[in-house]
């Protein structure tokens, strides 16, 4: 993986509107956004096809106006180097 200025932002996005979560045959990688915001959508939706070379599925994400970018693939997390999200260990 090339590290330059598109790989840091997309790391930053994911960091603060995404997260990286792990299955048992492969990680996935989603990016959350208003569905107002169809510049920020396209922008990043771009940039995940760029940088793992597939195309992620863009949906509606629940009931709200909240849309999702995804992708599946293995080994995310350690490609990117950054940590799977905590939400699986959080006792609320």
């Amino acid at each position: 993986m090339i590290k330059n200025g598109d790989l840091a932002e997309l790391v930053g996005v994911i960091l603060g509107d995404g997260h990286i979560r792990k299955f048992p045959r492969a990680e996935e990688l989603s990016i959350f956004s208003n569905t107002n915001n169809s510049g920020f959508v396209k922008r990043y939706s771009k940039l995940v096809q760029k940088i793992f070379d597939h195309k992620p599925a863009i949906t509606n994400h629940g009931r709200g106006n909240c849309i999702r970018i995804r992708i599946y693939q293995k080994n995310i997390a350690s490609r990117l180097n950054i940590p799977h999200s905590p939400r699986g260990l959080l006792h609320i």
